[in-house]
């Protein structure tokens, strides 16, 4: 692309698109919340969810979403609360100075917060539920990859040796729903 700049032609990159548009506003409109969530894009997950805000409807992936932002970071980092008559879902994290929680949290009943995988042992139990019923031989090398950092791309580089990666990823969205569905009978949420 061509354009001019103190009367001298200067030539400019186009930006990249896919099927016409902007990569972003691609990926935006089109990518489901689980490769958002396993390619880190959170600022994608909270847009998405910044636009389904006009609906009061509450669904399932709204629950997700919210979800995979709260558990995508350590434990407290991350925050998301729902409210529980309108499904309007508000934000914050630590790390990027970022606060979109109500002024009237604290006074209302309304809000219940999103938990964090942990609060649902969705993190090392659920890893050794998986280990037990898939390689039951391998539990003692598994909980050795569990007692240092970065245990999960370890756990996910010895499941792709076993050829269990994707079978981990089947069994870790099923367990998932599972917990969030749970998590929402118990708290008065009614999904849509």
């Amino acid at each position: 692309m061509t354009i001019f700049i103190g009367g001298k032609q200067k030539r400019i990159k186009r930006p990249p698109t896919v099927e016409g548009m902007d990569v972003d506003e691609f990926i935006l409109q089109n990518a489901d919340p689980t490769w958002l969530h396993q390619n880190g894009m959170w600022e994608v997950l909270h847009e998405r969810e910044m636009l389904k805000r006009r609906s009061v409807d509450m669904t399932y992936d709204t629950i997700e979403e919210a979800f995979l932002f709260v558990s995508g970071a350590a434990l407290f980092e991350r925050t998301a609360v729902v409210h529980r008559q309108t499904g309007e879902t508000f934000y914050a994290s630590l790390m990027s100075d970022y606060d979109e929680l109500p002024e009237d949290l604290d006074e209302s009943d309304d809000y219940v917060g999103i938990p964090h995988k942990n609060d649902l042992d969705l993190g090392k139990p659920l890893v050794m539920d998986f280990v037990r019923s898939q390689c039951p031989k391998e539990v003692d090398r598994i909980l050795t990859i569990f007692r240092r950092r970065g245990a999960y791309g370890r756990f996910k580089d010895f499941l792709k040796q076993k050829g269990l990666l994707d079978d981990w990823y089947v069994f870790e969205q099923q367990r998932t729903r599972q917990a969030l569905l749970q998590w929402c009978e118990e708290n008065d949420i009614e999904l849509e």
